[in-house]
C-alpha cells in the first residue's frame, strides 16, 4: 500500500474512535458570612396590587367573576449596583474604585502644593480686598465733608472778592471824580 494514501485513512480512523470529551461542572464555592443578606446583593421585586370588584365575563356574560385582588410587578429583581458601605466580605472580591486611594506620587504632590499656594494668595487678597472696601464709606463721609466747607470758603470768598471789588470800584470813581475836578 501507498504510504501517501495511507496517512490520510489512519488519521481519520483516529477521529473515529475518539471518545467525545466529557466535561464536569463543579460549582464554585462561594465564602458568604452570616452578615451578608440578600437585599445586599439585590433589590426585590417590586409590586403593585389592584382590587378587581365583581364583574361579568367578557367573553362571557353567563359568569360572574367575584372581586379578587391583582398582583403587577412593577420592577423585577435587579443587581445592587450601588453597595452599601457595608462590603460584602467575599474573598478576592474587588474594591470599589470609589475607595480605592489614588497613589500619591511626586507630581501630583507638587500640583497640590501649587493649589494650596494659589488658594492662600487668594484668600488674602480677598482679605486685602475686604478691608479696603470697608475703608471706602468713611472716606467717602469725609470727602464729602471737605467739599462741603470747601464750598462754603468759596462762597464765603466770592462774597469778599465781590465786596472788596465794589470797594476799589466805589475808591477809583472818587479819586477819577477828584482828579477831574482839578
Amino acid at each position: 500500500m501507498n504510504i501517501k494514501l495511507a496517512l490520510p485513512l489512519l488519521a481519520l480512523t483516529g477521529c473515529m474512535n475518539s471518545k467525545p470529551p466529557t466535561f464536569v461542572v463543579r460549582e464554585v464555592p462561594v465564602a458568604v458570612s452570616s452578615t451578608n443578606s440578600l437585599h445586599r446583593l439585590r433589590y426585590p421585586s417590586t409590586y403593585r396590587a389592584i382590587s378587581v370588584g365583581r364583574r361579568p365575563d367578557p367573553a362571557n356574560p353567563d359568569i360572574l367573576h367575584d372581586s379578587y385582588v391583582l398582583y403587577i410587578r412593577d420592577q423585577p429583581e435587579r443587581w445592587n449596583l450601588r453597595p452599601s458601605e457595608h462590603q460584602l466580605d467575599l474573598p478576592g472580591a474587588p474594591r470599589p474604585a470609589a475607595e480605592v486611594p489614588l497613589p500619591l506620587d511626586e507630581q501630583l504632590r507638587l500640583e497640590l502644593r501649587k493649589q494650596k499656594a494659589a488658594t492662600q494668595a487668594v484668600e488674602e487678597q480677598s482679605q486685602r480686598l475686604q478691608m479696603v472696601t470697608e475703608s471706602i464709606p468713611p472716606l467717602v463721609r469725609s470727602t464729602a465733608t471737605i467739599a462741603t466747607n470747601l464750598a462754603g470758603w468759596q462762597q464765603r470768598f466770592e462774597e469778599r472778592l465781590r465786596l472788596l471789588e465794589a470797594e476799589r470800584f466805589a475808591s477809583n470813581a472818587s479819586t477819577s471824580l477828584i482828579l477831574t475836578n482839578h
